[in-house]
């Protein structure tokens, strides 16, 4: 009985055992990698090597299922190991791994303090900011404690500083403001101006237009170097970059407020574009791109349909003016491709009618050219150039005989 008794309990031992590792989400492996850890950690820390035995201090404190027999001892030697690398980086102005070396020790509040360092110096960071600003509500949870219960016990308790908190929320709204205030400086008429101007003083490419494109070429290369932003570009990113704060504080209010202001931005700058700066097609193209922008805010199918027709209409005008090149830009815009590739057509044909009276001059030169050496002539010059080659010839044969006569009658005269 006692036998049957022995066996039974080792039965239900063992099924216990087998259904609590079925229930443990972590492998074998990974709980052998953890226990691995431990001493890895600790040969590293005795190679004078501290940062890789912080990291591998925190791998040994990962869960193993089983109580892990080292997540003490190596929350310790992190919390020691922390706190001069982190400093170190802190002086280089490493904000990003003084934040994380800190989170590694268990030095919580440390760790708040330089991430908002961080958050800070990349305040525009929209991306940066969004992937840390649900950090302070996670640190107010009950589970962080729980779950850094280790950590907490060899750095020291942790109180949230309401203050880093307040600030990190703060961050959507003011960066909404910064946005704005950057969009409305962006959106400069002296520019628009200017590069209508420009854009309108273009000459037509042409066979005779040499002197005239290179000083377009010029007034170009001034220009970009007077503003060498697309600031119509950068007021376009500063309304995306408001709606993008709004979306990530998660604030209806924020959303709303956002949202309409940047919808009656987009309106205002279209409506200038199209009615003051049309003379230049890549501003009718900016405006269509302000209504897209907002397209998911209210219907804009009919304004872009007035930019299309208006981009029509004045490349019809460029074209009846003989501004080719300006024509096919609206009617780019336009998509108007088939009026496009007329005007390139008509285009070609320009620069060839331009080219004609050379290329008429050329050709008559040639012929010309051909009619006084035409082939009786060549071959009658050829027969002359060897005629004249033999008697040159012939007549260097006979200079050493009549060297000879001359000094046998210098001999018989006594001359010499």
């Amino acid at each position: 009985m006692r036998t049957y008794r022995l066996f039974t309990s080792v039965a239900l031992l063992a099924l216990s055992a087998s259904t609590a590792f079925a229930d443990c989400p972590i492998t074998q492996e990974e709980i052998k990698a953890t226990l691995r850890a431990f001493p890895a950690a600790q040969a590293a820390e005795r190679a004078s090597r501290p940062k890789e035995a912080l990291a591998l201090y925190v791998q040994a404190q990962g869960p193993t299922c089983d109580p892990n027999p080292n997540a003490v001892a190596a929350a310790r030697r992190a919390a020691a190991l922390a706190p001069p690398l982190a400093a170190a980086a802190e002086q280089k102005g490493q904000w990003a791994d003084a934040f994380e070396l800190h989170e590694q020790g268990g030095h919580y509040a440390a760790a708040d303090r330089a991430l908002m360092q961080l958050l800070r110096r990349h305040a525009d960071d929209v991306r940066l900011v969004g992937q840390h600003y649900q950090h302070f509500r996670q640190r107010a949870e009950g589970s962080f404690a729980a779950n850094n219960r280790a950590q907490l016990a060899a750095a020291g308790p942790y109180v949230l500083d309401e203050a880093l908190k307040r600030e990190l929320e703060a961050m959507p709204s003011k960066g909404i403001e910064r946005a704005m205030a950057k969009e409305t400086s962006s959106f400069n008429e002296l520019y628009l101006a200017e590069r209508m101007r420009l854009t309108q003083s273009r000459p037509e490419p042409g066979y005779n237009a040499v002197a005239a494109m290179q000083s377009a070429m010029e007034a170009e290369q001034t220009f970009r170097q007077k503003w060498p932003a697309d600031l119509v570009k950068q007021s376009q990113e500063q309304l995306q970059l408001a709606r993008q704060w709004a979306s990530l504080a998660s604030n209806d209010a924020l959303q709303r407020s956002t949202d309409a202001q940047t919808l009656a931005r987009a309106e205002s700058r279209a409506a200038t574009l199209t009615s003051k700066y049309a003379g230049a097609p890549e501003f009718l193209d900016a405006a269509a791109d302000y209504y897209r922008s907002v397209d998911h805010l209210k219907t804009v199918a009919p304004q872009l349909a007035k930019i299309t027709a208006q981009a029509t209409t004045l490349g019809d005008q460029a074209q009846a003016r003989g501004k080719l090149t300006l024509a096919i830009a609206y009617y780019e815009v336009a998509d108007a491709d088939d009026k496009a590739d007329a005007a390139r057509a008509q285009q070609r044909q320009v620069a060839m009618t331009q080219a004609q009276p050379d290329i008429d001059a050329a050709r008559k030169a040639a012929e010309a050219m051909a009619a006084q050496f035409d082939p009786a002539t060549v071959e009658r010059m050829r027969k002359e150039a060897q005629a004249m080659k033999a008697a040159i010839e012939a007549s260097k044969k006979s200079q050493p005989a009549r060297a000879q006569e001359k000094s046998d009658l210098e001999r018989e005269l006594g001359i010499k």
